[in-house]
């Protein structure tokens, strides 16, 4: 009854459309409370007498409608969301909580006093942010959150909140994440990693102090300008050591001059384009591999595959999918391969259809898919329906998403996808064992591991600085990073950086799309 429950989601977002079938049926309601009492039928039904049973019938119809008009202006007045979780499970039905939404308060960051979320009016969690933001309640607000996780365990967000509750210190080390909250799944993702590191390092403490981390959440919406606004809103009004993020490649570049400026270090687990190791700005740092070791992974593959025949379908406008696409050209003609065909789907002019029917003609074996996260749906709604010969596809990690398999299903069947860390390929390390005890049944990503790995990598840094007796400042945090003998643990192996920035021996596993009957959309992705 799926279509059933899409019909009513299409009308019950409908607001006139409400209006209008809440007044047909006071109308209705009218005529048959007039017709019950009065045992006739109106003009135009020319009065017939009605018995006994039919009056009492109209009547009972009457008390039916009424239900209805009350339930159809109640729907109206309800603001909810339901929204899944990375798992499937949905998250129970929540209100907006105004007061305590950084968003409606126009706040780009928090520590506990209020969310990026919605949250259910006086739930735990918003007594908590409401305690946390009358700073001598803090113990409080960490009752609160704790009660919050207790019943919504895979929460990141609250548990940043309850990890920086409990810190007693007035000035806490401090470092900032963010995150694009218009970006849900993504964010809360990283936001996992982050949240992970911090639940580790303040068992323990930092230094010879012990102090505990606190963690600042930012907004940035994986815009540049906004990124620039948190960027400079954190760089002069926090004590933040340094930041994760940011999300986009794009934005990363539009920013990286103003960390420079600010002498604030920021590590990106998403940011993959190579013009960020040509820029080698010494203050951009990142955990996930270049898009250069992706294309030099996939191409691997296809040459083990013998085929080496191949289009590249990409988004111009994109830095990161230029830079995927330039790295794929060059490392599979290197290999003595040919790409005879690039196309640009930021091209208006460029149809899809036709463009894979030229590469097929030209006998292409493999269609290169080089779209970035927001052009995700965009790029596969055309392309995979037009490859009715079924040619091999390949992407790289920003196609690694539920989206893919929801909207492809059998059509993306095979795919070859490159990305920095897969679960299955690491069930028994201990990051994922912690994992498994913060977060419950959801199945981590490789955004996740990025994120505990740029996070490990602050905390490395502001530990290898209290170690000396000095003073953690944003400066020696960005001299530590760039030292020959710096790195953290990581999520599967050791974190250290190039003198540019770039992840030192970065790893890339290989998935492939197979047909999975337990999965959410009836495919998972599996490492090769």
């Amino acid at each position: 009854m799926d279509w059933l429950s899409g019909i009513w989601d299409l009308i019950s977002d409908n607001k006139a459309f409400l209006n209008l079938i809440a007044f047909i049926l006071f109308i209705i309601s009218i005529i048959s409370l007039f017709s019950g009492v009065s045992g006739k039928l109106p003009w135009p039904w020319n009065q017939r007498n009605l018995d006994e049973k039919q009056r009492f019938s109209l009547i009972f119809i009457f008390g039916v409608l009424l239900i209805l008009i009350f339930g159809l202006i109640k729907q109206q007045n309800t603001v909810i969301q339901i929204s899944p979780t990375p798992t499937g499970t949905p998250i129970k039905n929540t209100e907006l909580s105004s007061d305590y939404n950084c968003q409606n308060t126009n706040k780009i960051w928090s520590y506990g006093d209020c969310s990026f979320f919605k949250i259910e009016t006086d739930s735990p969690k918003e007594k908590g942010i409401k305690a946390f933001s009358l700073k001598e309640q803090k113990s409080q607000a960490a009752q609160y959150l704790r009660e919050s996780l207790d019943s919504l365990k895979n929460d990141p967000e609250t548990r940043i909140f309850y990890n920086n509750a409990q810190i007693r210190e007035d000035k806490p080390l401090t470092i900032t994440v963010s995150v694009p909250i218009n970006n849900k799944n993504a964010s809360e993702e990283i936001l996992r990693g982050v949240a992970q590191a911090q639940e580790e390092i303040n068992q323990e403490g930092i230094g010879i102090n012990k102090e505990q981390l606190q963690v600042i959440i930012a907004n940035d919406k994986n815009d540049p300008e906004e990124a620039q606004k948190v960027a400079k809103e954190i760089a002069e009004n926090t004590e933040s050591l340094g930041v994760i993020g940011h999300y986009a490649s794009d934005v990363t570049l539009k920013v990286s001059d103003t960390y420079k400026e600010k002498r604030l270090v920021a590590i990106s687990p998403i940011s993959s384009s190579v013009e960020l190791t040509e820029k080698c700005n010494n203050y951009i740092f990142r955990t996930i591999p270049t898009d250069a070791d992706a294309a030099k992974k996939l191409v691997e593959h296809l040459k083990n595959e013998r085929k080496l025949k191949a289009a590249v379908f990409y988004y111009s406008q994109s830095n990161y999918s230029n830079s995927l696409k330039s790295k794929f050209v060059e490392n599979l003609e290197k290999e003595g391969g040919k790409v005879p065909f690039t196309f640009d789907l930021s091209d208006n002019n460029v149809k899809i259809s036709e463009s894979v029917d030229q590469a097929d003609k030209d006998g292409v074996n493999v269609l290169m898919l080089a779209f970035p996260s927001d052009k995700l749906e965009e790029g596969l709604s055309g392309l995979l329906f037009a490859n009715k010969n079924n040619i091999d596809l390949l992407a790289a990690d920003d196609v690694y998403t539920g989206n893919t398999l929801k909207y492809g299903k059998q059509n993306v069947e095979g795919m070859v996808i490159a990305i920095p860390w897969h679960i299955d390929a690491n069930r028994t390390s201990e990051f994922v064992k912690k994992s498994k005890e913060l977060w419950g049944d959801v199945d981590i990503n490789w955004r996740t591991a990025t994120a505990y790995d740029a996070a490990k990598a602050l905390i490395e840094a502001i530990k290898n600085i209290e170690a000396t007796n000095n003073k953690p400042s944003k400066t020696e945090v960005q001299k530590k990073l760039l030292s020959n003998n710096f790195f953290a643990k990581g999520a599967s192996n050791k974190v250290s950086f190039t003198t540019c920035g770039d992840r030192f021996a970065p790893q890339v596993q290989l998935v492939k799309i197979v047909k999975d009957d337990k999965a959410t959309y009836g495919y998972s992705f599996k490492p090769i």
